[in-house]
């Protein structure tokens, strides 16, 4: 495999700035062969930019922020972009599969940092098990959830995620998310309220109650859908944790 993609977004304050660390590697060959990476952003803040980093090596580890490598974002207050990373070698033979990416968002000193999501191989399954969460919206004292969606294909895209909920009897219930389809190469947070939290599951937490939602595929997967869960600071807002969908 000579190039690998991540599929990612990234957002821009006066509070936060985004980071993409990635290291290409073609595992046991150490050799610093050349090796490019490719970021393209898209978003309301930006429309849809791409720019080649040149100079980077196998087997050496790289990184920027991305208002330094779109400077078009350091005229908004605050912004939200979507971002593919594309990791290649001219190499014909080199296999950089191996390759890794980190995205970190750093706010006033503190830092969260996560794996993007990979793009997969033609070998591997895109439809996952419905009934299989993806993962948990949570709420508490500290803490709020929002979704982010992201649109990575030329076509528009209908997204298909749902809530599973348990009602007055104890049973499982499943609640459509976000009915409205996303344009060609673009992202949409959504921000999980008092509605989405309505017959959440609950448990007690020595600094109160905590409620959490498992989020599901409402049908098959769409490979042209990234989606994201934003774990924030319940007063200000500020990205704590994120984990790939």
């Amino acid at each position: 495999m000579q190039s690998i993609q991540w599929h990612t977004f990234g957002v821009h304050s006066n509070q936060t700035k985004t980071l993409v660390h990635f290291f290409p590697s073609a595992g046991s060959l150490t050799a610093p062969y050349p090796a490019q990476c490719k970021l393209t952003a898209f978003g309301e803040a930006i429309g849809l930019k791409s720019v080649t980093l040149d100079g980077g090596r196998v087997s050496q580890p790289d990184g920027i922020c991305i208002d330094d490598v779109f400077p078009a974002l350091e005229s908004e207050k605050s912004a939200a972009v979507g971002i593919i990373i594309e990791v290649s070698t001219s190499q014909p033979r080199l296999d950089i599969s191996p390759s890794s990416c980190v995205v970190e968002f750093v706010t006033d000193g503190f830092s969260a940092r996560f794996h993007p999501h990979r793009e997969k191989s033609l070998n591997e399954k895109d439809g996952l098990d419905i009934a299989i969460p993806l993962g948990l919206a949570i709420r508490d004292k500290y803490t709020k959830t929002s979704l982010f969606l992201l649109n990575i294909s030329e076509s528009e895209q209908q997204p298909a995620l749902a809530l599973l909920k348990q009602d007055k009897r104890g049973e499982l219930i499943q609640t459509s998310l976000e009915s409205r389809p996303l344009p060609p190469y673009s992202l949409r947070e959504l921000t999980l309220g008092d509605p989405d939290f309505t017959e959440a599951f609950s448990v007690d937490q020595p600094y109160g109650v905590q409620q959490y939602i498992p989020i599901v595929n409402d049908g098959e997967r769409n490979s042209q859908l990234v989606y994201y869960l934003v774990y924030r600071d319940a007063s200000t807002g500020c990205p704590v944790s994120v984990c790939a969908l």
